[in-house]
């Protein structure tokens, strides 16, 4: 009977240890799964704040281009607006001028080689914007 005991002791430790042996490779599977699952998710992850920096770099350049766009607008507006103000001068110059040269003409009773020289001598000494 002692012989049985021992037997049934030795079978119940190598059962232990064969139980054992299965919960830890079992864990280790587990623990496996678990990293490759982890590794997984920290790949998701970094691939989705890749593409969030550069969206959000596509988005700041489009908005950039946009207000370059918009400011280059403006200078074109405003060159021309400036550009217009200055022909309306000049034509209000060039039209004071002309009314200053025919009151000229009309209060000076002349031949036609004096109203030329008149003419002549009047655009010579006349004040010409920007000169």
């Amino acid at each position: 009977e002692a012989i049985d005991q021992r037997t049934q002791s030795l079978e119940s430790t190598f059962a232990d240890a064969e139980n054992l042996r299965t919960e830890m490779a079992q864990m280790k599977s587990d623990y496996e799964k678990r990293i490759t699952q982890t590794e997984e998710d920290a790949r998701n992850q970094i691939q989705s704040q890749i593409k969030e920096a550069q969206d959000l770099r596509t988005q700041m350049v489009s908005e950039a281009n946009a207000r370059v766009e918009e400011m280059q607008r403006k200078a074109r507006e405003e060159m021309e607006s400036e550009r217009n103000k200055v022909l309306a001068e000049v034509r209000l110059h060039v039209a004071d001028l002309s009314l200053q040269a025919t009151e000229k003409l009309l209060n000076e009773n002349v031949d036609n080689d004096r109203n030329r020289r008149l003419i002549d001598e009047f655009i010579a000494t006349a004040e010409v914007p920007g000169r």
